[in-house]
């Protein structure tokens, strides 16, 4: 093998780790431009927040649900185990908390980029999902737990802000006051991280210089 392609450089690290000779490329996921592909850049147009994922312990959601402020706007999206907890909480009065199960991608695409930010609560560690992705592209600013790989390149990048899951729901309030004390700068950096970093086009020109290496190296073996 002449390259290893990793997705995040927290996955690059491990592999590194136990192959110390091996060469690894880090090429992140792109996701497409979604329907709603000019973001919302006013934050006044922009509204409550999301979750969208697997209704299922280690992606945090019974801590937010535990944890989240009383009387904000979240609204959650998404299937799994935990249904009927979620189910429970929204239907708890002043709770702030909406529940709409499953949705078609389109729709859910429009709403996440109506929202203020996604919220990524993971308490086991996961690179980045496509959702976040898909947000960023939208223009919309995600708040994901430390646990989310490369949550200090998103925060460097200024397009989100990550918090402590699975502890006391302090680090999450700060969260959601420094968005929003930020707002309009958080949604048009988030989209320029998308076009940066997670766009078809710089993912083809990446994986575009991996495969030139790696047949550079070849041929560099077969004149030996």
């Amino acid at each position: 093998m002449d390259h290893y392609i990793a997705l995040n450089r927290d996955a690059a690290a491990i592999y590194s780790s136990q192959f110390p000779s091996m060469v690894i490329d880090v090429v992140p996921n792109f996701a497409p431009l979604p329907e709603v592909s000019k973001p919302t850049l006013d934050p006044r147009i922009r509204s409550g927040f999301v979750f969208a994922g697997r209704l299922t312990p280690e992606k945090g959601i019974k801590w937010l649900l535990e944890h989240w402020p009383s009387g904000e706007p979240l609204t959650i999206y998404g299937d799994g185990p935990l249904k009927g907890l979620v189910a429970a909480a929204a239907n708890t009065a002043h709770s702030g908390i909406s529940f709409k199960g499953q949705i078609p991608q389109a729709d859910l695409a429009k709403a996440v980029a109506r929202a203020e930010a996604l919220i990524l609560p993971s308490l086991w560690r996961e690179g980045k999902p496509t959702v976040m992705l898909e947000a960023l592209a939208s223009g919309t600013p995600v708040l994901l737990s430390n646990a989310v790989a490369e949550g200090d390149l998103l925060e460097a990048a200024g397009a989100g802000i990550t918090f402590e899951a699975g502890v006391s729901s302090s680090s999450l309030v700060h969260a959601i006051d420094a968005l929003r004390a930020g707002a309009s700068g958080f949604i048009s950096r988030a989209r320029h991280l998308y076009e940066s970093e997670y766009s078809e086009q710089i993912w083809l020109e990446r994986i575009g210089g991996v495969y030139e290496r790696a047949r550079t190296k070849a041929r560099l073996r077969a004149i030996r």
